[in-house]
């Protein structure tokens, strides 16, 4: 057994429960020393009379426990003698460390690099991976550390194929482990809440956050031709909803504890996963699904890769199909009962494979990727229905097999659109195809603007752009540099690489240069970062200026 520290990406306690808990207090109950380390909010700690190393050893002896898990919060600053403030989050995590002989991390934040960097020669270091990090930050500088942490870790966990294919690029020892659900916590028969009494049948029914992946007008449009059933939608909701507000069989209930969650899902007919196919939800292992199944239901869904062929999930990909589905699924009232299977994807399961995983010393033993591969697009192959997200998706893992000339046929004889743009583009610049990157680089309408600027400078110079609006800051950094001494242009888009990597200070320099000389940017995006940071610098009639600038493009 190891002694574990999880640095987590979710607060312990005051979070609604998501993977890092649940595997935290399984790992334990399988005879683990588990030590949970909250994200921010920090502690200040202000104790004038007493020196920096004395209030850590007083705080890391006395942590909270819940369920077997050794709590601790962060200390971000503490105010000594004097009124000297220091900021001692490295200090504080090297005393959990050695206080509790960890010898093992699993880490889910790429932020945790800086402090990993000093201890990963002396400690294993384990990433579980659940999302691509970069789609939920706005500069791009997670990226960079993100690639680190694949690299640094002994191994990585990943929750989903395309996590797998694009990780395990990285680092070999990758194995996909996805989410789960503990059946008996939504197994139970609960007494219905007193708010769903009004609430007529059948009820179709969701739970989850409602935000920008939620597809609103699916469900609008679902709910407009199933008048004889109500919507309930449980989950903090995150964007405007004033569009489902309006319908008057979609009912927003918002946010639920998570332990009250199981009763309303237990009164639910049946499930729903209305997301939008889109870049950032494909790499989405929902737990929900696993939820509504211990609960008895059927899902309806739109075609997740990761429910393709997932028992009692039925995938619609427009309103028609959901509403077919619906129709179909309800038709039988009978629960199901999948006790087997369910037992199979429990988090003790799963913990007891990510137990192994970590306590293993040899990994030659480890599946081939390219039969991992083949068994994934066997997977996307099963699919009946024609979605243009799992074309691109085939195409991708037809480019690692080595079947370029495959590979290139499914991208280019599909209806494919905006979905999965940056694999599409990465594709494109993997193949050389320069040919059609304008083309493909016009299918984002957010990009639309600046790709016309850059393709009249030259395909070099759109290069440089696509490289970078894929991610890919290291290589757009080294070929721009390369161009500079072509073009005054490209210092522009060097200013964008530094905005991305949050280098602001070299960036404002890059913009304001180019803005003196020739009294405008090239592109929309260039406005846009200039424009936050002289708002950021209070810099009242830049604003006003590059406002108006903005506004005319």
């Amino acid at each position: 057994m190891a002694n574990i520290l999880i640095l987590s990406s979710v607060r312990f306690k005051e979070d609604l429960w998501q993977r890092p808990q649940q595997l935290a207090v399984q790992l334990a109950s399988l005879g683990n020393k588990v030590v949970y380390f909250n994200p921010a909010p920090t502690i200040k700690v202000s104790r004038e009379e007493t020196e920096v190393d004395e209030i850590l050893s007083e705080f890391v002896n006395n942590p909270l426990e819940d369920q077997g898990v050794i709590i601790y919060d962060q200390i971000g600053k503490i105010v000594t003698k004097n009124s000297a403030i220091t900021g001692v989050k490295t200090q504080w995590l090297d005393t959990i460390v050695d206080y509790n002989q960890i010898d093992k991390i699993v880490v889910y934040l790429p932020e945790y690099v800086v402090y990993l960097r000093g201890i990963k020669d002396k400690i294993d270091v384990y990433f579980d991976c659940v999302d691509e990090m970069s789609s939920f930050y706005t500069t791009k500088k997670i990226v960079l550390l993100e690639n680190e942490l694949v690299k640094m870790a002994k191994g990585v966990i990943v929750t989903s194929k395309t996590l797998y294919v694009h990780k395990s690029k990285e680092n070999s020892n990758c194995v996909l482990i996805p989410n789960a659900v503990n059946p008996e916590q939504f197994q139970k028969q609960y007494k219905q809440p007193k708010d769903m009494e009004n609430i007529k049948k059948p009820i179709v029914g969701y739970m989850g956050a409602i935000a920008k992946w939620f597809d609103q007008d699916l469900m609008i449009e679902v709910a407009n031709q199933n008048k004889d059933k109500e919507f309930l939608l449980i989950g903090t909701i995150y964007t405007d909803v004033s569009k489902l507000e309006a319908v008057e069989n979609i009912k927003l209930f918002g946010k639920r504890e998570y332990e009250e969650v199981p009763a309303y899902v237990n009164h639910f007919d049946i499930g729903i996963i209305p997301f939008k196919m889109e870049d950032l939800i494909v790499n989405t292992n929902p737990i929900k699904y696993f939820e509504y199944l211990a609960a008895g239901l059927k899902t309806v869904s739109t075609p997740l890769p990761e429910l393709i062929g997932e028992p009692h999930c039925f995938l619609a990909n427009d309103a028609t199909s959901f509403t077919n589905m619906l129709n179909n699924a309800l038709s039988d009232k009978r629960k199901i009962e999948e006790h087997c299977y369910l037992e199979e994807n429990s988090w003790l399961e799963r913990a007891k494979k990510i137990n192994k995983f970590i306590n293993e010393t040899d990994v030659s033993e480890k599946c081939d990727r390219n039969e991992i591969l083949e068994g994934f697009l066997g997977v996307y192959d099963s699919f009946a229905g024609r979605e243009p997200l799992l074309d691109v998706l085939k195409a991708e893992i037809l480019n690692e097999l080595g079947s370029i000339d495959r590979a290139k046929d499914q991208l280019f004889n599909s209806s494919i659109g905006s979905e999965c743009w940056e694999t599409q583009i990465r594709l494109l610049l993997e193949w050389n195809c320069i040919d059609k990157l304008y083309d493909y680089m016009l299918k984002n309408e957010e990009t639309t603007y600046d790709t016309k600027k850059w393709y009249n400078k030259g395909e070099e110079f759109l290069k440089v752009y696509a490289l970078r609006k894929i991610k890919k800051i290291n290589e757009a950094a080294t070929l721009a540099v390369k161009l500079a001494n072509q073009s005054e242009c490209i210092q522009e888009e060097i200013g964008n690489i530094y905005f991305d990597i949050e280098n602001y200070k070299d960036a404002i320099n890059r913009y304001v240069s180019i803005y003196k000389a020739n009294d405008e940017l090239l592109t929309k995006e260039g406005y846009k970062n200039f424009l936050k940071i002289a708002e950021a610098g209070e810099k009242t009639l830049l604003v006003e200026e590059l406002k108006k600038k903005l506004a005319a493009i």
